[in-house]
């Protein structure tokens, strides 16, 4: 996905990448895929929606390569439904991977970048944190989050050396895109 283009492109610009998935597999994947590109890799296995071990990943990072220049959040979840459909697991789940884990990550990021007064971060944002779409309300509230975090924090961090950008891409055929758009059609009286 998006992440992982991200991530090859990093490595061929010769960064040195912590890169962290949920599945070990797909991890062990990427992270032989990136070190034949010529890339130092941490790769670590996690679940971003559990906030208690964000810290640590940010830590792990930082001792493995000695400081940390830029933290991209790319991880990001996406429940689409009809509006009256939605339950409460359905946003909670939703906002703690594609809200709560970015800002948090942020902070431990932002703590070890403040020290050296340099750092970037890049949140992925999303088209739907621009404006709404139908079925899909979770996932535009929680990419409408990610942009104003992102200003928020981007105001208060950039006299320290700081940037922090959203980008905020269109859909992209990835394995989260995977039926989006019939669904999406279907939605809106359009033929796919």
């Amino acid at each position: 996905g998006i992440g992982r283009a991200i991530a090859q492109a990093f490595a061929r610009e010769g960064a040195d990448l912590t890169i962290v998935a949920t599945h070990a597999e797909t991890l062990a994947a990427a992270a032989a895929e990136l070190t034949g590109l010529g890339a130092r890799v941490e790769p670590l296995v996690a679940d971003v929606g559990d906030m208690a071990g964000l810290q640590g990943l940010v830590d792990r990072s930082v001792a493995a390569f000695g400081k940390l220049d830029i933290l991209v959040n790319n991880a990001g979840i996406y429940i689409g439904k009809s509006f009256l459909e939605y339950t409460e697991a359905d946003v909670d789940d939703t906002l703690a991977v594609n809200v709560k884990a970015p800002m948090f990550l942020m902070q431990a990021a932002l703590r070890h970048m403040a020290q050296r007064q340099y750092g970037r971060i890049i949140n992925i944002a999303s088209t739907a944190g621009k404006w709404a779409s139908r079925n899909q309300a979770v996932y535009n509230i929680s990419k409408h989050a990610v942009v104003g975090l992102t200003r928020c924090a981007a105001l208060e961090f950039a006299q320290q050396g700081i940037t922090i950008n959203a980008l905020c891409p269109g859909m992209i055929q990835t394995d989260m895109a995977a039926g989006l758009e019939k669904m999406h059609a279907q939605a809106t009286g359009v033929t796919p």
